[in-house]
């Protein structure tokens, strides 16, 4: 699965973006696209869950897809209990899909993001650090690795 991590978005509660980072040259305008249009399913996820009292269930799952010209997309979601949304935007691999490396990945970008804001040092305005995008991206080819 290594190299199937198109785009990462952390999405503030109030759905303001906080980072839009993509791993793939010429995909930034339609991945932000796709995130943002993937958000009211979100919503509709969230609520779902607020009804089912299942209110410690972080991973919301595979969205849906994202069917563009250059190819089709997976969309993951991971939902911190700030209302934090993590979304992740796969190449769609049929055969390897594997809910358990997603979720893995999806979990040490919300840690990883926390680490971050944690840091006292950090600007709440940046998150275009260079050492945080080289950490997201050895995250992300360890654990999709096949």
């Amino acid at each position: 699965m290594e190299g199937l991590l198109v785009f990462v978005a952390v999405i503030s509660k109030d759905n303001k973006p906080i980072i839009l980072q993509e791993f793939r040259s010429n995909t930034d305008i339609t991945m932000h696209f796709v995130v943002y249009s993937s958000l009211d399913i979100i919503e509709r996820k969230i609520v779902e869950i607020r009804d089912s009292n299942e209110m410690t269930k972080n991973y919301l799952g595979y969205l849906g897809p994202a069917l563009l010209g250059e190819g089709d997309y997976a969309l993951y979601c991971w939902l911190s209990f700030t209302g934090v949304k993590f979304v992740a935007v796969l190449k769609e691999n049929y055969e390897q899909r594997n809910d358990e490396k997603i979720k893995s990945l999806m979990q040490k970008l919300e840690q990883l993001y926390i680490k971050t804001i944690s840091n006292p040092f950090h600007d709440p305005s940046d998150f275009t650090s260079v050492k945080l995008i080289d950490k997201l991206q050895k995250k992300a080819k360890r654990i999709l690795k096949a």
